[in-house]
């Protein structure tokens, strides 16, 4: 079922389908009022970072990392997230590297823009049987951010104590 959803949406929805409505830039909030939002509900403002895609293509803002880097720091986001299946290991292991070099939290996910139910083990795209030791070590330093952040701390290390505790109780 989940391929011909796909199909459907590939055909009629995506741009130059029949059924494609284009978006209304007028239609969306400001950035910065999303991003206070955010902030106010406890969250953490998190960019989507696309990086590669099946043909190794980058969006033009996020070809020049550097420059995606300093955009979003000048922003007010010190935290992105990868689906891990549209990268690479390779680019996915540079990007998520430099970001965390440059401060930011790094965190994966899984796509979620899709109809297909897809393992909660996270895979990259030519690496279907998992994500590299780099790629959990930094998954897990992002893991520890976001629980110290949900409870109210600063330090990673508080939430890495947070989830050793939680993993040894049981």
């Amino acid at each position: 079922m989940a391929a011909v959803e796909n199909e459907i949406r590939s055909k009629l929805l995506k741009s130059g389908g029949a059924a494609f409505v284009p978006e209304d830039p007028k239609a969306f909030l400001p950035m910065e009022t999303v991003r206070e939002i955010i902030k106010a509900a406890g969250g953490i403002p998190t960019y989507p970072f696309l990086a590669d895609n099946a043909k190794g293509e980058f969006t033009d803002f996020e070809g020049d990392l550097q420059k995606a880097a300093d955009t979003l720091k000048k922003r007010g986001f010190d935290s992105v997230e990868f689906i891990t299946t549209r990268n690479t290991t390779k680019v996915l292991e540079d990007y998520s590297g430099y970001l965390q070099d440059e401060g930011f939290t790094v965190t994966f996910g899984s796509e979620h823009n899709t109809p297909a139910m897809e393992p909660i083990k996270l895979s990259t795209s030519d690496h279907p049987e998992g994500l590299s030791e780099k790629l959990r070590i930094t998954n897990f330093r992002g893991a520890c951010k976001v629980v110290a952040h949900q409870a109210g701390l600063d330090s990673p290390d508080a939430g890495e104590e947070i989830i050793m505790n939680a993993l040894n109780s049981q």
